[in-house]
C-alpha cells in the first residue's frame, strides 16, 4: 500500500511512477495485481497555468484557452496515465469526481482559498 501526495511538481516529476517501481524492487509489486483510487484534487476545468508548467505536460493532458490566454492541466488524468503505464487495469483505477474549487464546501483548495486553508487527511488501510 501507498498513499501519494501529486501536485503538479510530484506529477511532473512522476511520484506515482517511481512508487509503484519502489514497491515492486521491494515487494514485486506488479500492477496487474494493484488497485488505484485518485482523490478529490483541483479539476482541469480550474487548473490554471502559466506555459512554464503546461509546457511541462503532454499535449494531450492540456488545453489553451484562448479567451483568457491561459493553459489549463489534468493532474487526475495525467497520475492516471502513470498508473496505467506501470500494468493497472483500468477497471481498477477509480477517479474522484470532485474538484477541490469546485466542491470548495467540502475540501481545502489553497488555490480557491489565496494560501489560507485548514488541513485534510487521508488514511489508508488493509481490511
Amino acid at each position: 500500500m501507498a498513499a501519494i501526495h501529486a501536485g503538479w511538481r510530484g506529477t511532473v516529476a512522476q511520484i506515482v511512477t517511481h512508487t509503484l517501481h519502489k514497491m515492486h524492487k521491494e515487494y514485486s509489486t506488479e500492477g496487474k495485481d494493484c488497485r488505484a483510487f485518485i482523490g478529490a484534487c483541483i479539476s482541469q476545468k480550474h487548473f490554471e497555468v502559466g506555459e512554464e508548467v503546461a509546457a511541462q505536460f503532454d499535449e494531450q493532458l492540456k488545453y489553451f484557452d484562448s479567451a483568457k490566454q491561459k493553459w489549463s492541466v489534468n493532474l487526475k488524468e495525467a497520475n492516471r496515465q502513470q498508473l496505467l503505464v506501470f500494468g493497472l487495469k483500468e477497471n481498477h483505477i477509480e477517479v474522484s469526481p470532485y474538484c477541490t474549487v469546485e466542491h470548495n464546501e467540502l475540501f481545502f483548495s489553497h488555490r480557491k482559498e489565496n494560501g489560507t486553508t485548514g488541513r485534510m487527511m487521508a488514511v489508508i488501510g488493509m481490511k
